[in-house]
Order: structure tokens, then C-alpha cells, then sequence
């Protein structure tokens, strides 16, 4: 697999995630859960059960979806989505008096490893405008224009230093055209920024 230099031995420079047995693995595979110890990053982790656990992937409860409220933005888009003068020519989008309501159709990719350097975001959706903001973690995040339906984010790798799921969001300035449809926040998307592996380095190592 060419990752000997990674993985395989105890030593200096090598991914430090580790665990302990109580028993031997190759004449039992069950014994695999038999955990004595626990080193996740070069630290011990401590074990057993804590009430304030909680993953940092799933969000609010067993909610799994990649963009929230589907039905909604379908219903959105059949009623006030449509082609704006002004816009989509030049990598320009519309700039209307009144701001649409935005949605979020699709996001890709879905899952960045932690620690990636920065990375490009595609969002799919309509309602766009040119005073738009992109927010990723409640951060707002720059983004090129592709057409009226996509943008293309720009995540830099301060935003995948840790791991997560991470609400994606489209806003629009008020004055608001429909209000009645939202507060001109879009419905969400999920990224997922995935644990990475981290070296540990100690004096002398190469």
C-alpha cells in the first residue's frame, strides 16, 4: 500500500493513533474489543462512557442529510425562481432592488480530510445575487461566480484544521422580495471535514 513509512512500527514520525489489548487478536479477532488503552494523536484517551459526548458529525440528532428541507426548496423554486435580466453573463449574477429568497440544491464535494489545504466548494441552488455571502461555519467565505445557479466556494485550509459537520449557508441583504418564503438565510448544506491523520515529531526524528 506504500504507506510503510506512515504506519506499521512504534516509532518517531509515524501516525500516532494506537490501541491497547487485553488478549491476542490473531487467535481471536473478537478480542479486538477487549481495550486496554487508547492513544488517538499521540494522546491517551481517556475511556468510558461520558454524558457530555457527542459526536461532532451528525449535528442535531440523527439528522444525516447533505442539504436540509428538500421539499421546501422545491416548492421554492417552482414559485418565484426565474432567469433575472442582468444577470448570469461575465460571471455578473442580478442585483435587484428587493432580494429573492435563496435555496441550496446540491453541495460537492460532501466530505474534505482534516488538514486539507484549501479546497474549492460547489454549490448549486438559484436566487443568487451579487450581494450574496456565503457562510461556512458562520464564517463568510469567498466564492466565483459559475453561472446563476452555482457558485464556486474557495475554503481555505484555516477552515479544515478541525473536524466536523459544518452548516453551509447562502444569505441575502434585505429588503427581502418575498418575506413570506424566509428571513433571506437559504436552507442549509453539510460539509464534513473528516479526521486526518497527524505525525508526531519528537527531537532527532527525520
Amino acid at each position: 500500500m506504500r504507506v510503510a513509512d506512515k504506519i506499521g512500527t512504534v516509532e518517531p514520525g509515524k501516525i500516532a493513533d494506537i490501541i491497547v489489548v487485553d488478549a491476542d487478536p490473531l487467535a481471536d479477532i473478537a478480542n479486538l474489543r477487549k481495550i486496554s488503552a487508547v492513544v488517538f494523536d499521540g494522546k491517551q484517551v481517556e475511556l468510558g462512557y461520558h454524558s457530555w459526548f457527542s459526536t461532532p458529525f451528525l449535528g442535531g440528532g440523527s439528522d444525516r442529510s447533505v442539504v436540509d428541507d428538500v421539499p421546501w426548496t422545491r416548492s421554492l423554486k417552482q414559485a418565484t425562481f426565474r432567469q433575472r435580466n442582468g444577470g448570469g453573463g461575465n460571471g455578473q449574477l442580478p442585483n435587484p432592488t428587493e432580494s429573492p429568497q435563496p435555496a441550496i440544491e446540491s453541495i460537492l464535494p460532501v466530505m474534505i480530510a482534516q488538514g486539507s489545504p484549501a479546497t474549492n466548494l460547489t454549490l448549486k441552488g438559484f436566487n443568487f445575487t451579487r450581494k450574496s455571502r456565503v457562510l461556512v461555519d458562520g464564517q463568510s467565505v469567498p466564492y466565483r461566480v459559475i453561472s446563476p445557479t452555482e457558485l464556486q466556494v474557495t475554503l481555505d485550509d484555516n477552515l479544515l484544521k478541525k473536524a466536523g459537520r459544518f452548516d453551509v449557508q447562502i444569505v441575502n441583504p434585505e429588503p427581502l422580495e418575498n418575506p413570506h418564503w424566509g428571513n433571506g438565510a437559504s436552507n442549509r448544506a453539510h460539509l464534513l471535514v473528516t479526521f486526518g491523520f497527524t505525525r508526531i515529531r519528537t527531537a532527532g526524528a527525520k
